[in-house]
């Protein structure tokens, strides 16, 4: 059987294969295995791969870090200006974000935050210049709230804060049940089924109520409570006023 011979990579003498040291040159023939090299090589790569995908991710993180942020395109520096705005309007945090309409460089904005989102006709009225996403003008429930690079109303003072709409509601109920056959046969909607507002100072508190009446049928009936000061002085229950001041 003829001897297997490789060439030495150093002296390019014929050495027997099975050789790990050149008996010409002294140096070491024997070559790792591929395992290992591969493996270092696939510990690098998925190194590789996840700080590129965590750069990724934190790139698209922050370009959609908020509803506001997203919805106009804003830079971090942008949407910190518009959020100062904002707060000092009494504008919450941005729940959602449509744009309306636009032309000749201004874009308008239909936002809500967390009060004014259970307001149906509650939306928030942004105008904002395209080229520096620099806020123009606020509008809410059409009173002006920002104008010319000042604001000139707080927008809290045109809607019932989550608070308040629980104990305007409680005292709506107690007032009605006052003027039923059956109180303790009174249901009342959940809060999607009540509606808010404020007019010159004056709450105004509108939903329904379900009851028996003197005939022992189940009404539906509808009222308008006006609160002043927290006092009522107005109460309409199926059309008839009952309070008037």
């Amino acid at each position: 059987m003829s001897n297997k011979l490789k060439k030495c990579k150093f002296c390019h003498s014929d050495i027997q294969k099975k050789e790990k040291v050149c008996p010409n040159c002294g140096r070491k023939v024997k070559r790792h295995g591929w395992v290992f090299p591969l493996f270092v090589v696939i510990v690098l790569c998925v190194a590789f791969s996840a700080a590129v995908n965590s750069k990724s991710s934190s790139g698209g993180s922050s370009a959609s870090r908020t509803t506001l942020g997203k919805a106009m395109e804003l830079s971090v520096e942008q949407e910190a200006t518009m959020i100062d705005v904002f707060t000092q309007c009494g504008i919450g945090e941005i729940t959602s974000a449509v744009k309306f309409q636009g032309g000749e460089g201004h874009t308008s904005y239909h936002l809500k935050d967390k009060e004014t989102s259970a307001y149906k006709s509650g939306t928030i009225v942004v105008w904002v210049t395209d080229e520096t996403k620099t806020v123009e003008s606020i509008y809410f429930k059409d009173h002006d709230i920002y104008l010319d690079g000042a604001v000139v109303a707080q927008i809290t003072d045109f809607y019932v804060n989550s608070t308040d709409r629980d104990n305007y509601r409680v005292a709506a109920q107690l007032a009605v049940n006052q003027l039923l056959n059956y109180p303790d046969t009174a249901k009342y909607p959940a809060i999607s089924g009540w509606v808010f507002g404020i007019e010159d100072n004056i709450v105004i508190v509108q939903s329904s109520v379900k009851a028996k009446n003197a005939f022992n049928m189940e009404d539906n009936l509808s009222f308008q409570v006006k609160f002043e000061s927290g006092n009522i002085i107005s109460l309409i229950l199926d059309g008839k006023e009952y309070i008037s001041q």
